[in-house]
């Protein structure tokens, strides 16, 4: 055989060796993603339309906390005047309509031994037509729980931080307000009043109009006292008509002009801190803020 034949030879096979290593790859590629797959359609708890819900109700044993929705807003059932802060509901929908779990358990032990027969947490979700799915946490194994969404038929574990989405202190539910952005330099007037009485009216070249533009910028409402204050409340807080100072900013926002009013209470002390009961025109909701971020509008 002539040393021409002898390389197309060596050519050929090596040819063929990389077309069956391609061939191999290939199908070793496509074997571990059908298993991936499949793996993960075994793993999958639930596979809800978020869209679909309307309620959602959690417990965790002690407390209950359900979430209603209407005409694409959630309400806090327990008090559908509470502002809530829609992400509350979202996320915790969000959460247990696609529960993908950690492992799924193969023996044949019975939902008490993993605590699903009298859960730790119960979660219920219902759709547009009534449908309820119910999903049950029972005890913890390391970081994971046991978890079934068909009373304990298929169990698996799950990453505690399925619990994160499931809030239970009412305050944390609270959509605060926002106080406008409001400086020295966009700060036009400001103007207190109390009991029809002014007790502060500056504007244009004010020396003091600079501070109190600069004491604005630091008002922060971010912690709610009551969200829905009657009046025998608002005596109590120093925010009825006659106790209120009455604040009036009238500021530069994108080139257009806008008032914001607002109401200055009672001061007190909490903690060894002093804060002072803040509300704002037109809201049934007050707050408390640092009186060392208010000292001179207070003053």
């Amino acid at each position: 055989m002539t040393k021409k034949k002898q390389i197309t030879l060596l050519l050929l096979v090596l040819a063929v060796l990389l077309a069956a290593y391609l061939g191999l790859k290939a199908y070793n590629d496509w074997s571990y993603k059908k298993e991936a797959e499949k793996t993960s359609e075994n793993l999958t708890v639930t596979d809800l339309n978020t869209d679909n819900i309307r309620t959602i109700r959690y417990t965790d044993g002690s407390d209950t906390v359900a979430f209603e929705k209407k005409n694409g807003v959630w309400y806090y059932t327990a008090d559908e005047a509470l502002p809530l802060k829609q992400s509350c509901a979202e996320e915790a929908v969000s959460s247990f309509c696609g529960v993908t779990g950690s492992r799924k358990l193969s023996h044949g032990d019975s939902a008490d031994d993993y605590g699903l027969s009298e859960p730790s947490y119960t979660v219920v979700l219902t759709d547009a037509k009534g449908k309820e799915t119910e999903v049950d946490i029972g005890n913890s194994t390391g970081s994971d729980y046991y978890l079934t969404a068909d009373g304990g038929a298929t169990i698996y574990t799950v990453s505690s931080t399925i619990l994160d989405s499931l809030i239970f202190d009412t305050d944390s539910m609270i959509q605060n307000e926002t106080f406008p952005d409001i400086d020295s330099p966009t700060l036009n007037s400001f103007t207190v009043k109390q009991n029809g009485k002014t007790l502060v009216s500056c504007s244009g070249d004010d020396e003091d109009l600079s501070s109190y533009g600069s004491e604005l910028s630091g008002i922060s409402l971010d912690t709610c006292v009551n969200y829905k204050a009657g009046s025998q409340e608002l005596e109590q807080y120093g925010l009825d008509q006659k106790t209120r100072k009455e604040m009036t900013a009238v500021y530069e926002d994108s080139d257009k002009e806008k008032t914001q009013t607002f109401y200055m209470g009672t001061v007190f002390t909490e903690e060894d801190t002093d804060y002072a009961y803040m509300q704002l025109e037109g809201s049934e909701m007050v707050y408390k803020v640092f009186v060392s971020d208010v000292e001179k509008i207070l003053n």
